[in-house]
Formats: structure tokens, C-alpha cells, sequence
């Protein structure tokens, strides 16, 4: 039985789907046992019935007798059977081991009902990775392999390529492997889901043979409206574009344990692109490695990012590793390993209160952390920042400068004296009442002093003087520290000093 809720709604204005807004479909569980794209009267289910079964587009009680036996319906057995007081439907799979990939032939329906399931686990490779792929037929142009219009879905287990060419793709029509939310059209108001989980997907690539350039995917991941998404254990690889992308509405995202390399050689170049209202963003333990732009690169968002503990190497020689725009952004505990700068901060839009704290950097030519100008607006300096900054006495106004222009410390000296008890005393100076965090250094290129390893924090007095003792330094290495305030954020690197032993 379905039921059709007719709404109302104003086209200028974006509402949360809930259960209730959805059509109400009958739950069901349905196997999918061809890889045919069709709907049609025959012995078997395809993904496109799948889907339309479960948008309630398609009416079981005309289903031949064989397509009724891939299907049952949903009983609960445990909580996540369950979403909103509602039951799930599941699509599951049971393909011919060699009739593994799915070619499509025209769109694949949005999926519209709240709550499904589409899950590709159901049948993995003897590697316990994707088996089922799919990818646009032959000289077939597809803009999306997955559109999720509905809350509470779930997509695992699944393999996509070839989706969304970048060169036909407008803000109005956002592509890619797996597009979530709604925009305007003149046949549907704009809409943001929730709770969507994409989960152990292969993105960009198959273990079918690979296709050639002209079909690489444009995203892997376009969140143009969505809450409380989960994009999370997934290999996102050879994007035309960045690998996860956010249009208007992406708040509590959360993408973790996620591989995410070389992406971006024919279009948006970055690992991760932010934009829009990502407020609450988490980004955790991703290896996010030889993208052709940034790690990640947040542009002019609303709201504040969270990046920990992630391991970001091998970007391009003229980015940053990661990149940010805005206020109230942390960076902590990544290790990054960058041909450019570690961690760039722009000025403009404003930008303040951004932590960067106990992150391990390996930067050939750059700072490890950058704090630029509002001057220097040019396409270079989105890119590659602009240096090491004097202190703000220098100019009219610190706040022209990302984080408020904070001044780096000083050490009160350029060595310091391994004491007789193997312990040495660091002294200096810098913001009163904030937090100093002591680095080992390498050098790079240029000679600036990299963040290689966090040693220890102290706190400045009121005149802004720190003294700390340690004990883990050895003649000849060299050290530096950060200062970081709550109403300013994290300075750059000061310039380093050099331990010594008595002679």
C-alpha cells in the first residue's frame, strides 16, 4: 500500500525532510539478482526496480512471480531496522559472480524514501572489498550514479565510476558519484536530508577493468544539502574533481577513516573542498594522499571545522596542505607531509580563533603555518600564502592579518645550554596569557624552521614571559614554538634557537 502526501511548499526556501515528508512506500527487502538496467516484466530484479519499489514507483502486486521471490517484507529484528519510528527497506545483491558490473543506461531514479538501504556488502570479493559496480554505459553521459533526495540512507559496499562530467555540471545541477540534497528546480523545492551514511564504498575506481580519462567521475562525494551525513571507511581516488564536496548546506559532517588520493587532475583540485555552511565539520583519520590541489581547502564556509588526527601527504608543489577561510577552525594532532606550506590561513574573508596545536609537519617549501595578509588577495597567495610575517608593530593594523596578525614568540636567546643535569631552560616571550607550544625543527629549503614534532606547552604570564625546562633535547637540534590565544588563535613558527652542550 502507498500513500501520497501532497506539500506544500515555498520554492525559495530549503525545509528538512523528515519521515512525513517523504512518499511512504511499503518497506521490503529486495535482492537484486541482474545486472540488466530496465524495468520490465521477467524472471529477475534489477537496481532500477530496487529502487523504484522502494520510492513506491513501482507496484509490487505486478511483479511476475520470480521478481516476487527476490522480495519479502521488512520485519524488525534490531534497532537499525528502525529509522524515525518507521521500518527500512533493504536492497541487497546477488549477482552471477561474472555479471558483476552494472552499466547504466540513463539516470537512475533519486532515492526518495526515508530510511533505505542500499547495501553492497551483501556481496563482497573473497578481499572483502566492493564486488558490485556500476558505471555509465558506453558513450552515455551520467550525470550522478546515486542521487539521495530521502533521510536515514544508508549506501555501502558499492563501487562507482565514470559518473558526472565536470565540463556539463552547473551549481544548479551538482554531479558525481553519490550527490546528496535537493536544489531548486521548477518542479521541486530545495531540500536538505539528514542522516545519510556512505560507508566501505570504492569511489572513482572498480575491480573491473579501469575506463580511460574521458570517463573518470567528477566527485566522488557532493553534499549539496545535507545534516548529520556520514562519509566514512571509503577509498574516494581519480575524481576529475575533489574527491568530497560541499555545495550550500553541509553541517555536522563527519568524514573518517576514509582513503582519499589522486583526485583532481582534470578539474576542482583538492582532496576535500569545503564550502558553503559546514558549521560543526569533522574530519578524522583520513589518509588523504597526492591529490593534485590541498588536502583540504575550505573556501569563504560559514561555521567551524574540526581536522584531528588525519595523515595528509604528497600535495601539490604549489598548495597548501590544508587550507582555511573563516573562524573558529582547530587543526590538531594531523602529520602532514607537504611540497608547500603545512597549514595556510587567508586574511580575507576575516579569518580568527583558529587553533592549529600538536600537529607533526614536513614541509619542503613553506611554512608550516602561514598567516596571510589582507593585502595579498592574488591567485598565487590561495594557493601558497605569502611568508613569513614581521611583528604586527610593523603595520597599522594586526587585524589585518589572518588570526589577528599574532606575533610569533621570541626566544630570549638563539641557543640554549644543555645544563649538567641534562635538562635545558627555554625562555621568552610573547602574548600574555596564552598558551606556548615548543616544537623540535628541521629546516626546509629556505631555511625556515619546520614544525617536526610537538614537544610540550606553557602558559605566558601577565607580561607575556614563558620559562620551561626540558629534558629530551640533544646538542645540535633546534627548536621552536607557536603561541596560541582563544580571542586570536595560532601564530606562525618563531624563528628557531639552537641546543648546546657545555663545552
Amino acid at each position: 500500500m502507498r500513500h501520497l502526501i501532497q506539500l506544500t511548499l515555498l520554492a525559495t526556501s530549503a525545509v528538512v525532510l523528515s519521515a512525513a515528508q517523504t512518499p511512504a512506500a511499503e518497506p521490503l527487502n529486495i535482492t537484486v539478482n541482474s545486472n540488466a538496467d530496465n524495468i520490465q516484466a521477467d524472471q529477475v530484479i534489477t537496481l532500477r526496480e530496487a529502487i523504484a519499489l522502494t520510492n513506491g514507483d513501482l507496484n509490487y502486486e505486478k511483479l511476475t512471480r520470480a521478481e516476487k521471490s527476490q522480495i519479502t517484507r521488512s520485519i524488525i529484528v534490531n534497532d537499525q531496522d528502525w529509522y524515525h519510528g518507521k521500518v527500512r527497506s533493504h536492497v541487497k545483491f546477488a549477482l552471477p559472480q561474472d555479471q558483476t558490473q552494472i552499466r547504466i543506461q540513463t539516470s537512475l531514479p533519486a532515492i526518495q524514501t526515508d530510511g533505505t538501504i542500499i547495501d553492497g556488502t551483501s556481496q563482497l570479493s573473497s578481499q572483502q572489498t566492493p564486488l558490485i559496480s556500476l558505471a555509465p554505459a558506453t558513450n552515455v553521459p551520467i550525470m550522478r550514479g546515486l542521487h539521495i533526495k530521502a533521510s536515514g540512507v544508508t549506501v555501502k559496499g558499492l563501487s562507482f565510476t565514470g559518473f558526472g562530467d565536470i565540463g556539463l555540471q552547473t551549481y544548479q545541477e551538482p554531479a558525481g558519484d553519490i550527490v546528496i540534497g535537493q536544489w531548486e528546480t521548477n518542479d521541486a523545492p530545495e531540500q536538505v536530508v539528514q542522516d545519510v551514511v556512505i560507508a566501505q564504498n570504492w569511489l572513482g575506481t572498480s575491480r573491473h577493468l579501469p575506463l580511460p580519462n574521458a570517463f573518470r567521475s567528477g566527485f566522488g562525494v557532493y553534499i549539496f544539502n545535507g545534516q548529520q551525513i556520514e562519509i566514512r571507511d571509503n577509498w574516494i581516488t581519480q575524481q576529475r574533481g575533489s574527491g568530497i564536496i560541499t555545495g550550500k548546506t553541509a553541517t555536522n559532517l563527519y568524514i573518517h577513516g576514509n582513503r582519499i588520493n589522486q583526485n583532481g587532475q582534470f578539474g576542482m583540485a583538492d582532496g576535500i573542498r569545503l564550502e558553503g555552511n559546514i558549521d560543526r565539520t569533522n574530519i578524522q583519520n583520513n589518509e588523504i594522499n597526492a591529490n593534485s590541489g590541498s588536502g583540504i581547502y575550505l573556501f569563504k564556509p560559514q561555521g567551524r571545522v574540526t581536522i584531528a588526527q588525519n595523515k595528509i601527504r604528497n600535495t601539490a608543489a604549489t598548495r597548501a596542505a590544508i587550507y582555511l577561510m573563516g573562524n573558529g577552525h582547530e587543526v590538531r594532532q594531523n602529520n602532514i607531509k607537504s611540497v608547500g606550506s603545512g597549514v595556510i590561513i587567508a586574511a580575507y574573508p576575516r579569518s580568527r580563533r583558529n587553533q592549529i596545536r600538536q600537529n607533526r609537519f614536513q614541509t619542503q617549501n613553506g611554512l608550516s603555518v602561514d598567516l596571510v595578509s589582507q593585502r595579498h588577495v592574488g591567485v598565487n597567495h590561495y594557493f601558497q600564502g605569502d611568508g613569513r610575517n614581521l611583528a604586527t608593530a610593523n603595520y597599522p593594523s594586526h587585524w589585518d592579518f589572518a588570526n589577528g596578525g599574532i606575533d610569533a614568540p621570541q626566544f630570549l636567546s638563539r641557543e640554549f645550554i644543555i645544563g649538567l643535569d641534562g635538562t635545558v631552560e627555554i625562555r621568552g616571550k610573547a602574548m600574555p596569557n596564552a598558551t606556548i607550544e615548543l616544537y623540535r625543527t628541521t629546516s626546509d629549503q629556505a631555511g625556515h624552521a619546520v614544525l617536526s614534532q610537538p614537544l610540550n606547552t606553557v602558559t605566558t604570564d601577565a607580561r607575556g614571559q614563558f620559562q620551561i625546562t626540558l629534558g629530551t633535547l640533544k646538542a645540535t637540534e633546534r627548536i621552536s614554538a607557536t603561541v596560541s590565544h582563544p580571542d586570536y588563535g595560532t601564530s606562525e613558527a618563531s624563528r628557531s634557537s639552537v641546543i648546546r652542550a657545555i663545552d
